[in-house]
């Protein structure tokens, strides 16, 4: 009996923890999907973006792109940007969560928008110590890899100029409640490219040195086997018929991709309670 509960109990933790770590919530938004404002951003073509399209701006006026996304799971988040720079004079946007911006006081914020740039050389400040996501300090000194044409993948993250030394690229855990939500990206530096953004709270996620599109890999790894269907019988005369392969078939893309953990949760508990019901019953029988 106690081996049979410690089995159940097993089962149990095992669900969970499946749960928890393979239903992460994954938005994917192109970035020249957004709503242009009265002073749009430019749509470029080709330069290795992902679906072809990439935005920026060609001033440091009020240019303006917004993307409304819907959180299905409260909780943190991170925000990684696809984005390539000229050099260190054009690699920056301004951004804007639901209205605000985040905490940063750098003095280069327009409004209540803030800043956000690509990695390049310190120019005196020091990178966050607490950042998992910063390349190494050889990458930042050169240029070749820094710039345009690599593409790098960079999660939101924000400039401190009111500590000594100034720290550059502290990591921004981005709290969303259920539902829709906005965000806007207003040019700062001139031909600054965006390709793609992503939104999730699967916060050991990193996109860099995926050789192909994240979405692409989402996609496969959320693929389900159909199964196969009973041959006909036939009434003359008996025939061996070869099962069919199981079919693979793709969901279709939606924008935004989310799991609906709540209902995978409730099954669990459901399952859970079940199994301890049979467990109580068969100390009673014995």
């Amino acid at each position: 009996m106690k081996k049979r509960a410690i089995f159940i109990f097993i089962t149990f933790i095992f669900i969970l923890t499946f749960s928890l770590t393979a239903f992460a919530d994954m938005i994917f938004i192109e970035a020249e999907s957004g709503k242009q404002s009265s002073v749009p951003m430019i749509i470029g073509n080709g330069m290795g973006a992902f679906n072809n399209s990439y935005i920026y701006g060609e001033t440091n006026s009020d240019e303006i792109i917004s993307y409304e996304f819907e959180i299905k799971e409260a909780g943190d988040y991170y925000l990684w940007f696809r984005m390539m720079g000229q050099d260190d004079g054009h690699d920056s946007f301004f951004v804007m969560i639901d209205g605000v911006g985040f905490n940063q006081a750098d003095g280069f914020d327009k409004g209540e928008y803030s800043t956000f740039d690509m990695w390049e050389e310190s120019e005196g400040y020091e990178y966050s110590a607490s950042n998992p996501f910063l390349p190494s300090l050889e990458n930042h000194k050169n240029p070749a890899w820094l710039y345009n044409p690599n593409w790098h993948w960079i999660p939101l993250s924000y400039r401190d100029a009111t500590v000594d030394p100034p720290i550059r690229h502290n990591l921004i855990t981005q709290n969303f409640t259920a539902g829709k939500h906005t965000l806007e990206i207003m040019t700062r530096e001139p031909e600054t490219y965006l390709d793609k953004i992503i939104i999730t709270n699967d916060l050991k996620f990193d996109p860099r040195g995926m050789t192909g599109d994240p979405e692409a890999a989402w996609l496969a790894a959320q693929v389900t086997v159909a199964e196969p269907e009973a041959p006909l019988p036939v009434a003359t005369e008996e025939v061996q018929v070869e099962t069919p392969a199981p079919v693979v078939v793709a969901p279709k893309p939606a924008a935004p991709k989310t799991s609906d953990n709540i209902f995978i949760y409730l099954s669990i508990l459901i399952l859970a309670a079940g199994a301890l019901a049979i467990y109580r019953k068969n100390i009673k029988v014995k």
